[in-house]
């Protein structure tokens, strides 16, 4: 199976499908992400970043949800919106 051609040829069906409120905290996230110098220092990005990555139905500590942001400070996303 041709995973990324599977994906291409769906692609519409697969947004179609999404919750208009995951797009809308994933774009939340990606604009946060690009606008904010110092992410670490941005709770409610942590937050949403936590839920919409399903992190505390994980069973982490407190210490490792913090510690998942940090490296987050050091990359750059680079993500298609196809909708904006």
């Amino acid at each position: 199976m041709n995973i990324p051609l599977t994906l291409s040829l769906n692609s519409e069906a697969i947004i179609d499908n999404l919750a208009q409120e995951s797009i809308d905290a994933y774009i939340f996230l990606k604009t946060q992400f690009d606008v904010t110098e110092d992410i670490r220092t941005h709770y409610l990005f942590h937050f949403v970043f936590r839920s919409f990555y399903r992190l505390d139905n994980a069973g982490l500590s407190s210490e490792m949800k913090q510690e998942y942001c940090k490296p987050l400070t050091n990359h750059s996303i680079d993500v298609i919106v196809p909708w904006q």
